[in-house]
């Protein structure tokens, strides 16, 4: 997601805790409506916590004192007169220790970005590993009992396209086909489906996660799944966390060994 500056100063008072009750329920609500918002909010949280892992906070008020303590020590007279060094000027000890917090930051920001490298590599592994189509021929299986036998033969012709790799075929047929309660969830899924196996995971999210849903537990369970593997796709790995979890967790689902494995990589 990329934040505007307006966003990112909410966010940051937001974790700062500078914003009133309502409008920090406000915010609240708005991360548990956009998921890419409440991703955002978790980056920057692991940033700050990352500073504060290395001790950043700590050393740069070292150095602040250390820096303090010398211009006290140049403003107080001297009892005893003996020769001294000549001491650094007000501007040279302020560059100094400027210069030695930007170092910090670097070297901050740089361990921050080789975790963040790190991050991706094994989401990155772990979705390659995991992902293939649905190609499995089960989905006419669930086929609702009110869907018309017309409806099916629809459905059944768009599956076989996306069986064969078409899928763009797949998405404009789709889009063109009225949504009725019979079929909203088999075409909200197929979208998904189709959009993540184009790589466009941002787009798979949405209608996969209508696709839940459905009361058909087949096709519910399917969308879990790849919802998962769409999260994991878009770098979005909180949520990918927690719809693995919730998969490994049911001993029933079908998925939940592959939901085994990729946690197991994180």
């Amino acid at each position: 997601m990329k934040l505007t500056e307006a966003q990112y100063e909410l966010i940051e008072a937001y974790l700062n805790r500078e914003l009133s009750p309502t409008d920090q329920a406000t915010f609240e609500q708005d991360m548990a409506q956009d998921p890419a918002l409440a991703e955002a909010v978790a980056l920057q949280q692991q940033v700050r916590d990352s500073f504060r892992a290395i001790g950043l906070e700590r050393k740069l008020q070292q150095a602040r004192e250390r820096w303090q303590v010398s211009q006290a020590r140049e403003s107080t007279p001297e009892t005893i007169i003996r020769p001294m060094p000549q001491p650094l000027p007000r501007t040279s000890n302020r560059m100094y220790w400027l210069a030695a917090a930007s170092v910090l930051l670097a070297v901050s920001l740089g361990i921050w970005l080789d975790r963040s490298q790190q991050t991706e590599r094994t989401t990155s592994l772990a979705f390659n590993e995991a992902y293939q189509p649905d190609r499995s021929g089960d989905l006419s299986q669930s086929f609702s009992t009110d869907m018309r036998p017309r409806q099916q033969a629809q459905f059944r012709a768009i599956y076989h396209q996306y069986q064969t790799g078409n899928y763009d075929a797949v998405i404009r047929e789709l889009k063109t086909l009225p949504a009725d309660q019979q079929t909203i969830h088999y075409r909200n899924y197929m979208l998904g489906l189709s959009y993540l196996a184009k790589k466009e995971p941002s787009k798979a999210i949405p209608y996969l996660t209508s696709a839940l849903k459905t009361p058909t537990r087949t096709l519910h369970q399917k969308s879990e799944w790849f919802l998962a593997l769409a999260y994991l796709k878009n770098g979005e790995t909180v949520n990918a966390r927690e719809a693995l979890q919730r998969i490994a967790g049911s001993a029933s689902h079908p998925y939940r060994r592959l939901a085994e494995k990729v946690l197991a990589k994180f």
